[in-house]
């Protein structure tokens, strides 16, 4: 499914979607707001890559940003 498709979707259903990115640093927002019109489904989103952002903005919990972190580096 291409980002039109998924914006053609939301626009139909009058849906709209945000997004919390990490890893991506932004690109999944990115790919959403290059749609002409994206502001009637994509008001925008948060780019938190550090376990301060993650916790403090979007409220990880510690406990699972500690987990998720050890996991990515085995």
């Amino acid at each position: 499914m291409t980002v039109e498709e998924i914006a053609e979707r939301l626009v139909a259903r009058e849906q709209c979607v945000s997004v919390a990115e990490a890893d991506t640093c932004g690109l999944v927002g990115y790919l959403l707001s290059t749609v002409p019109g994206s502001s009637k489904f994509f008001p925008g989103g948060v780019i938190a890559y550090t376990g301060g952002l993650k916790q403090s903005v979007l409220n990880v919990p510690d406990a699972v940003y500690q987990e998720k972190a050890a996991s990515a580096l085995k």
